[in-house]
């Protein structure tokens, strides 16, 4: 879809669709709701290749942090031991190349619509992804915008990948967490428990998985006292 057919079915001229999309003040909040709605509907993507052609880039990328199975964590998510240094390393390293960062979190599903909002109104060149996989992610993708992921399952990219502008950093949580239980196993522990993080991070599930296999891998019997449920959350007394 071309940003003359999104005039028509908004009954508006082609200049005005621009001026929307450029964020230009000089439009009735009539008129750029009526835009808006149809932009929405549609999932009108615009060429940004010749918007950045047009125009100056904003150099700054977007650094969106997914909590939505943590939703009522609040700011806590920027003092954890995990994030936390992320974010430094990310501002850190922006600052040595002269580039800026936008910093924002995901706590809920209607949140994704900040990013595709920031790099419409072309707020943001490009992003990086920390957390979980998610059926929003492959339609980022789409938007051609350079993508790095981190802490999101290779298994869960489409078949047609290498038409994407992504990077993915995958930790080795399942490998790691193999190579602890077999330390443990190797000083004659058997048993052995095991303290989960929250399952709707992909790091839990795949430790959890290597905690698993690995009892089993040595015939090991796992009982139910041996696993207990915490939250990746970080508490000061």
């Amino acid at each position: 879809m071309k940003s003359e057919e999104i005039a028509k079915l908004a009954g508006v001229s082609r200049s005005t669709v621009s001026r929307v999309l450029n964020n230009n003040s000089y439009v009735s909040k009539e008129t750029r709701d009526k835009i808006l709605q149809v932009i929405q509907e549609y999932k009108y993507v615009p060429n940004h290749s010749a918007q950045v052609l047009a125009g100056k880039s904003a150099n700054v990328i977007g650094l969106f942090i997914i909590a939505v199975y943590d939703v009522n964590r609040s700011s806590g998510i920027y003092n954890d031991n995990y994030f936390a240094p992320l974010l430094d390393a990310v501002v850190d390293r922006a600052n040595y190349n002269d580039s800026y960062v936008l910093v924002n979190t995901i706590y809920t599903e209607s949140d994704y619509d900040k990013i595709r909002e920031a790099y419409f109104q072309r707020r943001i060149d490009s992003v990086i992804i920390v957390g979980n996989e998610n059926a929003h992610l492959v339609e980022l993708m789409k938007l051609g915008i350079p993508m790095v992921m981190i802490g999101y399952d290779p298994m869960q990219l489409p078949e047609n990948v290498g038409d994407y502008r992504i990077g993915v950093i995958h930790p080795t949580d399942y490998e790691g967490a193999c190579d602890a239980m077999e330390y443990l196993i190797s000083l004659r522990h058997r048993k052995i428990g095991i303290l989960n993080g929250n399952f709707g991070a992909l790091s839990a599930r795949e430790r959890f998985r290597a905690y698993r296999d690995t009892m089993e891998k040595h015939q090991l019997p796992i009982q139910d006292e041996y696993v207990l449920q915490g939250s990746y959350r970080t508490y000061v007394a």
